[in-house]
């Protein structure tokens, strides 16, 4: 749960190219199940903006978690947020702003409040241009990023390889489905042409396959 929450993202602008959302259906064993509504943007200045609004059920149990990031054009995180709810009960919310002395964090984790900076990683490449992908950029198949990602999980800098592997076929349901398919560190993707999901599978045992629109 926690490596599938950590690649989520959402947040809010003013939009340069269409934006649309998607609905895709949640798995993991032995009992968790939900939906998650993702959806992801070009705004002003060419800035990209993700939402992700992903509620859970499991034992009886209702989880929320709401989470938004957002990057400038050439890869560089600015703001990412991460909100837990149990029920109508705030758990967890994790605020990060992306300054030019390193990242600023606010919010409460854990029952306690949050007040502390990150330093950025010295001599690593933290700028990720891979976000981008499909949404703005084209990459050519076999293409490969290195990059950190700032994590709100553990509040951590964590080096993550993207690989886009290339366009592949996959039979969720009744429908096949074509895509990019796109690996990184703990799972693998299928995209549409604008970047959004259409199955995600982790290495935790987590999935997500694109909820269909009905026939109207």
């Amino acid at each position: 749960m926690k490596l599938f929450v950590a690649i989520l993202g959402w947040g809010l602008g003013s939009v340069l190219g269409y934006a649309q959302s998607v609905q895709l259906l949640f798995s993991q064993p032995p009992n968790t199940s939900g939906t998650l509504t993702w959806t992801a943007s070009l705004v002003q200045p060419g800035r990209k903006v993700t939402q992700s609004n992903l509620v859970l059920t499991a034992s009886g149990r209702r989880l929320t978690v709401r989470m938004e990031s957002v990057f400038a054009a050439d890869g560089a995180p600015l703001r990412m947020i991460s909100e837990t709810v149990s029920g109508t009960a705030l758990l967890q919310r994790i605020v990060a702003d992306f300054r030019p002395d390193g990242v600023h964090l606010s919010g409460e984790r854990a029952s306690k409040k949050l007040n502390q900076v990150v330093a950025y990683p010295e001599g690593a490449p933290w700028k990720d241009v891979g976000e981008f992908w499909f949404l703005r950029d084209q990459p050519k198949p076999g293409a490969k990023l290195l990059t950190y990602r700032f994590s709100l999980e553990d509040l951590q800098w964590r080096v993550q390889e993207r690989h886009y592997v290339g366009r592949s076929k996959k039979k969720i349901g009744n429908r096949e489905w074509e895509g990019h398919l796109v690996r990184v560190d703990g799972g693998e993707f299928l995209l549409d042409d604008r970047g959004d999901p259409i199955w995600i599978e982790t290495t935790t045992g987590a999935t997500l396959t694109r909820k269909e629109k009905p026939n109207l």
